[in-house]
């Protein structure tokens, strides 16, 4: 999974933050709700400014963090605060995120830059109700090959970084949904992930089909599957993740 840092940083896609994208957003301002999403990292110590005090959040690595309230600009700086050794305060940014078009509850996914930095890449994903509801499956492409595959009755079709959202239902005698993801290379199709997963109306489940060394296809899909059972004029923090599977 070390190749999703430099996916992540190639996308240009998702709100990936760019140096000159954050410039020219950099007067935009925004108010949003959004939750943090660590890729094989976590993080307890990393703050943002919100209503020019420090805000400190958390990074789960595999899962959702908290809801976090935000009124500011687009560009959202994360820092960690440290003292010099003559004993005054600092902020030392080590991730910043582009929240314009984000809706208003984005999900930021934090992946380190390195195994050993300290700096982050930090995608931001739409993930309100009004676009992702519950019962629903969104899928997400972030490699650079062709996806095809089915969930119950209904086929799909993944360019490269493209995302895809289904509404299905089992049919009337079932209470499962049978998962296919082929990656086409060339005339051949590669089988990338298979499941039955267990359908409950008030879940929603987001796939990420990413590259990886670790696996013979090349690809993975990571499947995080979240309750919504929480009023959407009022998440609640912490509402629970159902599973990764």
């Amino acid at each position: 999974m070390k190749t999703i840092f430099t996916l992540f940083s190639a996308l240009g896609l998702f709100c990936a933050v760019p140096h000159m994208e954050a410039q020219e957003t950099a007067q935009k301002t925004v108010k949003v709700r959004f939750r943090t999403f660590g890729w094989d990292s976590a993080s307890s110590d990393l703050n943002y400014s919100q209503k020019n005090k420090d805000a400190k959040i958390e990074v789960f690595q595999d899962n959702r963090s908290v809801f976090y309230d935000y009124d500011g600009p687009a560009v959202i700086s994360f820092y960690r605060i440290k003292a010099k050794p003559d004993g005054q305060i600092e902020h030392v940014v080590v991730a910043r995120a582009n929240l314009d078009g984000a809706g208003t509850w984005p999900l930021l996914i934090f992946a380190k830059n390195s195994p050993k930095s300290d700096e982050y890449t930090v995608v931001v994903f739409p993930d309100d109700l009004q676009g992702f509801p519950a019962g629903s499956y969104k899928f997400a492409n972030f490699t650079n090959k062709t996806m095809t595959g089915s969930l119950g009755p209904e086929r799909f079709r993944l360019e490269p970084r493209d995302i895809k959202l289904l509404t299905v239902r089992p049919s009337s005698d079932s209470t499962t949904l049978f998962a296919i993801v082929n990656m086409e290379s060339g005339r051949k199709t590669v089988p990338v992930y298979t499941n039955n997963w267990a359908y409950q109306p008030m879940l929603r489940t987001l796939v990420f089909i990413m590259q990886s060394p670790e696996t013979p296809s090349g690809v993975v899909a990571r499947r995080i599957v979240e309750s919504t059972e929480f009023p959407p004029e009022k998440p609640a923090s912490g509402s629970p993740a159902a599973g990764e599977h």
